[in-house]
Order: C-alpha cells, then structure tokens, then sequence
C-alpha cells in the first residue's frame, strides 16, 4: 500500500470512532435534548403570583392575553 491510502483509511476510521463517540457520550436518563418549544410565563416571569404587590407582572389571564397581542 501506498503512504496515501494508509492516510484515507487512517481518515476514515478516526470519522467513524468520532461519530461512535458522540453517540455513546449522550444520555438516556429520559430528559429532552432539545428545549421545549413556545413561550414559559413561569420562565420569564419567576413565577410571580402575588397579584395584589404585582399587579403589572402578576401571571394572569390579562397578562397572557397582553404578551400575545404584541
């Protein structure tokens, strides 16, 4: 065999065992591994239910309803 064809098959096997690595590098402990989509009020919002000392940033129906408008 010539240098170069040591070099192709030398490329292709550190290819394969990358690839082979990355699989088994992730887990499976039931979590997404993507985020999920759409809008999180509790996210933005901290989870602010005290309407009465909040009422701007209060979760609420007029607070979902304003946030879609926009």
């Amino acid at each position: 065999m010539k240098w170069t064809e040591y070099v192709v098959e030398y490329f292709i096997i550190s290819i394969y065992l990358c690839s082979y690595y990355k699989q088994v590098n992730s887990l499976e402990n039931g979590l997404l591994r993507q985020p999920p989509m759409g809008w999180l009020t509790w996210q933005r919002f901290r989870c602010v239910t005290d309407c009465d000392a909040f009422p701007d940033t209060c979760i609420s129906e007029k607070l979902i309803r304003t946030q879609a408008q926009m």
